[in-house]
């Protein structure tokens, strides 16, 4: 992982070392997914114990990682996503400084990512929907393509 999100959490008021809010310093693909995921999870109340636990079991398995370095990963996306307002109002701008690592494989398993957390809980998905569609408008317009001989 080239930044890793612990890394950007401030310590004791660093916060005005990192230029401002760290959550728009997020530059690794996997990272941003994360946060992501972690925001479909949060974005219509508290996260359940249930979707904390299948969040883990995401990220080890859609990213490989051991059961530490997941919940250390969603520890640091649960402290940058904050009360969720940079997140709703202001995704383009925490996706910018990623945006361009992202393979259009990538960008397609994090839609399919976050499909999965939407579905851990059956309660009304209206809000979850809504964002994934926002994430998903953001990866169409930076992975267009004019078709297959495009």
């Amino acid at each position: 992982m080239g930044s890793t999100l612990v890394g950007l959490i401030p310590s004791l008021g660093s916060e005005g070392e990192l230029g401002g809010d760290p959550i728009y310093s997020i530059e690794d693909p996997m990272e941003a997914a994360a946060l992501l995921a972690f925001a479909v999870a949060k974005i219509d109340g508290e996260v359940s114990k249930e979707e904390k636990q299948q969040l883990i079991m995401l990220f080890q398995s859609e990213f490989s990682l051991s059961l530490k370095a997941a919940t250390e990963l969603l520890l640091s996306c649960s402290y940058l996503y904050g009360r969720g307002d940079d997140v709703k109002n202001n995704l383009d701008k925490i996706l910018n400084r990623s945006i361009d690592s992202f393979s259009s494989e990538q960008a397609q398993s994090t839609l399919d990512l976050l499909v999965k957390v939407e579905t851990i809980e059956g309660v009304d998905r209206n809000q979850k929907e809504n964002f994934i569609r926002q994430v998903e408008t953001i990866f169409q317009s930076q992975f267009r393509t004019t078709g297959k001989w495009g």
